[in-house]
């Protein structure tokens, strides 16, 4: 801990300097922020209950990043990200669990939950969300904050948030191409007019993404049956994603939907199956509709109320010698929310509930090599389930220095169980400039219906599983030394108890996998996030020291695949016609699995990436613009820890790649 408080200071003190030189020119920068997925109300970052970051559009635009994943890895503090060239798979201040589908942590799009129910996933690329461009900024509440959401938040909540038609109407097309014969493009359009004398307001955009992926030669292992794993392959690592998405509004009723899917090819062999096959890959369909109403009915009351359909399917095909194997899952979803909000002198009331209910379809069959399905191999497994939430919360405020919030949740789920969930934050104004928060809260990961649920040859049910638990306590410091500057500090400090993970049992039939609840686990940390706006420049640097580690209790459960130290930095310009962004994450040696045959002992070293873009605005005829970026500048291995459900304990970062894109506004 006092090695991580010596660099925090190295890096915060020049920041401090550097901050002093435009003093004159600069604003605040927190009072232009407003973030609304902490507390589902507008709110000031610092006087939300929560830790908050928030990354702009200004940030996505000059760094021209494409991603919610690269995002992550480049510029949200506390986060980072491992791939196996399939999916990327999130961990965050010191917690991260293998085989992991980002299901501890709850993805938002405008409000709306992403993570789908049947294996509690929620996708960082191109799975579930829209492109970029109409991102107005991303909001990061840390720790688990999700007693108006009800489960998945062990890490936090992403909250993304499009642009408003009301705000920015036109079109825009935007065109790309890039190494790996990528191909990609974007449109949207957004109006506003007045029907009736109410204003309606519509964006609707769409696009795709197509890329063949990169060539790859992996390291050659021996595995336990004398065959070959590794070696050179083509044409396996591709992608493609169309989507669609639109947002609108009329009256005092919202509405926004969602289509589209990404087909992944699995270059790697999961489980041991044909590795750099062309025929395996994964498919992921995400679609959506949500109805809202909003009403003031007064000064202090107003009333919301949204209605929600989701549909989520997934294909998953696995190539081995003599036959292949076929996972396909889908579910429908449908649920509703009211919420009250009122104002009563100093104390603002929050109580809300939600309902879900969802069908699952799971199984798997065998096919031969020519497709023709395997008699008697297919597995059906069929649910139906409910969800019930329902939430209450204060934000007491006695002084115009000190904020006091006080909630709770109660929930009801199958699988699962029902629990019983407060949140306690303690804010004090110290200055216009300086403030403290004390946060403390619980949260919860119900088990998915995969876990509970399925069954294969190698897999045995357990509809007795209880939901994953979190205590998390935090200590925030957050000061603005100098006007447009801002820095953040947080301890934190957290407990989860009944983690779910795979263990191997004895049946009749001989040893079998199962989900459990097999122990307990901690961390601890802290972190650190500031940021400076001069007139051209953006300067942001974030860095963590974290330690994960079992509880006493926990000696089934190791926490790998976490490095102890990671610092991000982001450099961003942009003056007249010209833009730019360099973002780079680097972080310490990581601890990977020690099961994998070819491990040898030793932990995967520190390593480093880099972006860098540059851009041109220029008019002819209509407003334009051009862009260069280069993903993974120095070609950097960047060596990532995987599970074991691949051979190999690493697989590299994919290589150097060159984009060109072009931007038309009309």
């Amino acid at each position: 801990m006092k090695k991580s408080i010596s660099i925090l200071i190295i890096f915060v003190f020049p920041f401090l300097l550097f901050s002093q030189e435009s003093l004159e020119d600069l604003q605040s920068l927190f009072p232009q922020q407003i973030v609304t997925g902490a507390s589902k109300h507008a709110e000031n970052p610092i006087e939300s209950p929560a830790y908050v970051k928030v990354i702009d559009k200004e940030t996505i635009k000059r760094n021209n990043f494409n991603t919610l994943e690269e995002i992550i890895n480049f510029a949200i503090p506390g986060f980072f990200i491992n791939t196996d060239r399939i999916y990327q798979y999130i961990g965050s201040r010191g917690l991260y669990f293998f085989d992991d589908f980002n299901t501890r942590i709850l993805i938002l799009l405008n409000g709306h939950l992403l993570n789908e129910p049947w294996n509690n996933f929620a996708g960082l690329g191109r799975e579930m969300l829209p492109s970029m461009d109409l991102v107005e900024r991303i909001e990061v509440i840390y720790g688990p904050s999700s007693i108006f959401y009800g489960g998945y938040a062990i890490y936090g909540i992403i909250n993304v948030v499009t642009i408003s038609p009301e705000k920015k109407g036109g079109s825009e097309l935007r065109v790309s191409l890039g190494s790996f014969n990528t191909k990609e493009f974007s449109f949207y359009h957004s109006f506003t007019k007045f029907l009736k004398e109410k204003k309606f307001s519509l964006l609707f955009s769409f696009g795709a993404y197509d890329s063949k992926g990169e060539d790859l030669e992996l390291n050659k292992i021996e595995l336990e049956d004398g065959s070959i794993w590794g070696g050179r392959q083509k044409g396996t690592d591709y992608e493609k994603a169309p989507w669609l998405y639109f947002y609108g509004s009329f009256g005092d009723f919202s509405f926004q939907g969602r289509l589209g899917e990404m087909k992944k090819g699995n270059p790697t062999g999961w489980y041991d199956s044909n590795y750099g096959d062309k025929r395996a890959y994964v498919k992921d369909e995400k679609d959506f509709f949500e109805l809202n109403y909003n009403k003031s009915l007064s000064s202090s009351l107003s009333l919301s109320f949204r209605a929600f359909l989701d549909y989520y399917e997934f294909f998953e095909k696995d190539p081995y010698e003599d036959s292949t194997y076929i996972l396909p899952a889908s579910n429908n979803l449908y649920g509703s929310e009211g919420r009250i909000n009122y104002l009563f002198k100093d104390h603002f009331f929050s109580f809300g509930f939600e309902l879900r209910k969802f069908k699952v379809n799971q199984g798997y069959y065998f096919t031969f090599l020519n497709g023709e399905e395997i008699p008697d191999t297919r597995v059906s497994i069929k649910s139906k389930h409910n969800f019930k939430l329902f939430y209450l919360q204060d934000e007491w405020r006695p002084s115009p220095r000190i904020t006091v919030v006080l909630g709770a949740n109660y929930a009801d789920s199958k699988p699962g169980g029902s629990v019983l969930l407060p949140r306690f934050s303690f804010i004090y104004k110290i200055n216009e400039n300086f403030n403290i928060k004390i946060i403390a809260s619980r949260g919860y990961r119900q088990p998915s219906i995969l876990e509970s649920y399925f069954y294969d040859q190698d897999y045995l049910q357990n509809l007795d599983l209880k939901a994953e638990k979190i205590t998390s306590y935090e200590l925030n410091f957050n000061l603005v030394p100098f006007k447009k500057s801002f820095l953040i500090i947080n301890f934190f400090k957290n407990y989860m108890k009944d983690l779910i993970s795979e263990v191997e049992v004895e049946t009749e039939e001989g040893n079998m996998l199962q989900y459990q609840n097999i122990g307990k686990a901690n961390s601890k940390g802290i972190s650190f996030d500031m940021e400076n706006s001069l007139k051209y420049f953006k300067i942001s640097i974030n860095g963590i020291y974290q330690k994960g580690e079992s509880g006493k209790n926990g000696e089934n459960l190791e926490i790998f695949g976490i490095p102890k130290y990671i610092i991000k930095a982001n450099f961003s310009y942009e003056k007249n016609k010209f833009f730019s962004g360099i973002s780079g994450i680097w972080r310490s040696s990581v601890k990977p699995l020690e099961e994998h045959l070819d491990y040898e002992g030793k932990d995967l070293p520190s390593s480093f990436l880099f972006n860098f873009n540059f851009g041109y605005k220029f008019y002819y005829y209509l407003p334009m613009s051009i862009n260069l970026k280069v993903e993974n500048l120095f070609n950097s291995s960047f060596k990532q820890p995987t599970s074991l459900a691949l051979v190999p304990y690493y697989i590299p970062f994919k290589g150097r790649e060159l984009f060109l894109a072009y931007n038309l506004k009309f």
